[in-house]
């Protein structure tokens, strides 16, 4: 499974911030940061709140 499909797989669970979904992966932050901002370009995720204290979850 790749790591972008894992991300929206753990996103459709329900919305997390970047810290909680470093934690549940055990990714490095870059991975991770980098992984989300591609699914968030592409459209397969959103970003709910303000920044840095919003979510990311998956359609």
């Amino acid at each position: 499974m790749s790591r972008r499909h894992a991300a929206i797989q753990l996103l459709r669970l329900g919305s997390l911030s970047l810290g909680e979904f470093v934690t549940i992966t055990g990714w490095p932050y870059k991975t991770a940061r980098q992984t989300i901002s591609r699914l968030l370009e592409t459209g397969h995720i959103y970003y709910l709140g303000e920044r840095p204290h919003g979510v990311y979850g998956a359609y």
